[in-house]
């Protein structure tokens, strides 16, 4: 991989983003489960600076954000990097190759599924059905945001700054 000086600079961007956005919900007391503020970082960076620098956005933030404000904690936190790296990478090479929401949607598809996954691996729980369910309503908020908010962004960042 070359590291091109803009992706860098815009993987920091993004990075910081990560970080600010999650600290100011916790904050005021505001669930990250709800809205999911750290999920949008990872997703925008596999649509505009590709599908590596998505991932490692993805991988860093929970490592980060556990150092600072303690949120995400283990195991939650581990399954998080794996969750959000996936979004990141997968954006990045689906949007190569399809339409941005179809890639969007995709991408979030595959990164739930490998978060649930971890979790009824190496989580007892008695009904895994609840969890997911519960998880999936509880972050509705986050879901709808992403759907209205990444297409927007992505497309305005583009129309400006041109497609990576």
């Amino acid at each position: 991989m070359i590291l091109n000086t803009k992706k860098l600079t815009r993987s920091g961007l993004l990075i910081a983003l990560g970080i600010i956005i999650p600290y100011f919900f916790h904050m005021f007391g505001i669930s990250g489960r709800i809205f999911l503020p750290m999920h949008f970082p990872p997703l925008l960076g596999g649509f505009l600076v590709g599908p590596l620098y998505g991932a490692v956005i993805g991988a860093v933030l929970p490592i980060l954000n556990s150092m600072i404000s303690g949120i995400p904690q283990m195991p939650t936190m581990a399954f998080m990097i794996v969750e959000l790296a996936a979004f990141g990478l997968v954006a990045g090479i689906l949007y190569k190759k399809m339409n941005l929401f179809i890639s969007l949607i995709i991408s979030m598809l595959v990164g739930r599924i490998i978060y649930f996954i971890l979790f009824a691996l190496f989580i007892e729980f008695t009904n895994p059905f609840v969890y997911i369910f519960g998880g999936i309503a509880s972050s509705l908020p986050g879901v709808i945001g992403q759907l209205l908010l990444i297409p927007a962004i992505v497309t305005v960042l583009e129309s400006k700054y041109g497609k990576i």
